[in-house]
């Protein structure tokens, strides 16, 4: 599990290189962003960096030193609005990556010397484990985050008491003290108030 985590934590970063003739995979989880890097800092002797779906499928990005044109209209415009590249380094980032943009994707730097580099991007759902995981984690951080507020308040109460003894401040405790209402008392009394009067019978 924590092997896979790490996967996505990568995944979503983007931080993945890959060194000449080596082909790099790579996964993404579906709908999310995934980029590939370059690890160049500049672009010196260097005068073409190309991005190719497939060796030898279409031209899908072209960076040259003075110009970016991104080729997302080829293979039916199935990389329409999805295609980034970084001017500076010629990293390519595919946003909302989907099942058929799975494959292999081909880099190749042309300057002094030309030099490809290869990457296979797979996708992958979101399983029903992984989201029960995360609510699992995630209630557990509120739980640990609530103990600790509860515990913080319980010894800051507790460290005021202990400050205002060693000032010498007088500290009275006053119990609670709880009165009994006798309802036959009432009655009584009720009942002592009462006023009798004679009456005549007349025939």
């Amino acid at each position: 599990m924590f092997g896979f985590l790490c996967l996505c934590f990568c995944c979503l970063m983007g931080v993945f290189g890959v060194d000449a003739d080596e082909v790099k995979s790579v996964s993404v989880m579906k709908g999310h962003s995934v980029t590939l890097h370059t690890h160049l800092s500049h672009f010196k002797n260097i005068t073409l960096i190309q991005w190719k779906f497939g060796p030898q499928g279409p031209v899908i990005a072209k960076i040259t030193t003075n110009k970016t044109t991104i080729y997302d209209d080829v293979l039916d415009g199935m990389f329409r609005d999805r295609l980034q590249v970084d001017d500076q380094t010629g990293s390519l980032t595919i946003t909302n990556f989907t099942t058929q943009h799975s494959g292999l994707y081909q880099m190749t730097i042309s300057g002094k010397q030309k030099t490809s580099y290869t990457f296979s991007v797979t996708v992958y759902e979101a399983s029903l484990t992984i989201v029960i995981y995360c609510f699992v984690v995630g209630s557990l951080m509120i739980v640990a985050a609530l103990l600790i507020f509860y515990i913080w308040r319980k010894n800051t109460n507790t460290q005021q008491v202990l400050e205002a003894v060693q000032s010498g401040e007088e500290i009275t405790y006053a119990d609670p003290t709880f009165k009994k209402r006798q309802a036959h008392q009432a009655r009584a009394e009720v009942e002592d108030e009462v006023m009798y009067a004679s009456v005549n019978k007349v025939r």
